[in-house]
């Protein structure tokens, strides 16, 4: 793959229509996590909206803890405290590894595990996420094409 197809793919927005058919999600879930779980929270309104790639990768980290069995509501509250905890962290489910581990998700920051609803002080590789919605991302590119 090219490094300038990369870029592109990484630079660019997505519209919500797009987001929803790639990940196979609904409208409803996409909203609920633009407002409640996304830092750059989407651009626009309404059909408008559009997502960035950290977006993306921050809905697939999303959609893997949800088939880990992570709820949502853990999810919720695991973002509502890192942000209260670390103001200064950028996009926690693009860019923190997150780990489910016995009912609890931990979470990775500056080199230090904390256990996600308490602040108290195991491993998804956001690479890997990152490959993936690259990858998902071109094959839907190409199929529209």
């Amino acid at each position: 793959m090219a490094e300038t197809e990369t870029n592109d793919i990484k630079g660019r927005s997505y519209a919500a229509a797009f987001v929803m058919d790639l990940f196979g999600i609904t409208r409803q879930q996409l909203y609920y996590w633009r407002k409640n779980l996304l830092k750059s929270r989407g651009k626009g309104t309404g059909k408008q909206t559009t997502y960035s790639f950290l977006d993306l990768v921050a809905i697939k980290t999303i959609l893997n803890l949800k088939e880990e069995g992570v709820s949502t509501n853990m999810i919720t509250r695991v973002i509502k405290k890192s942000r209260d905890l670390f103001p200064d962290m950028e996009n926690l489910l693009a860019n923190t590894p997150i780990i489910p581990a016995g009912g609890r998700l931990i979470v990775i920051y500056r080199g230090k595990a904390y256990e996600g609803t308490t602040g108290q002080g195991v491993f998804i590789s956001l690479l890997e996420v990152e490959k993936e919605v690259e990858e998902s991302i071109r094959e839907k590119l190409r199929a529209s094409a």
